[in-house]
């Protein structure tokens, strides 16, 4: 029972933890894209 419990425990928080880490990645990435566009922008004027 308690190995049961531990073991959704770890899964519930190893989930939590990789789809915050996908979150904050795609973010940072979406941000990174912006100011990339932004630059090219600036270029061509």
């Amino acid at each position: 029972m308690s190995d049961d419990l531990f073991y959704r425990i770890s899964l519930i928080g190893f989930l939590v933890v990789f789809s915050s880490m996908v979150f904050f990645l795609t973010k940072y990435r979406e941000k990174k894209v912006n100011n990339i566009s932004q630059i090219s922008i600036t270029e061509q004027i």
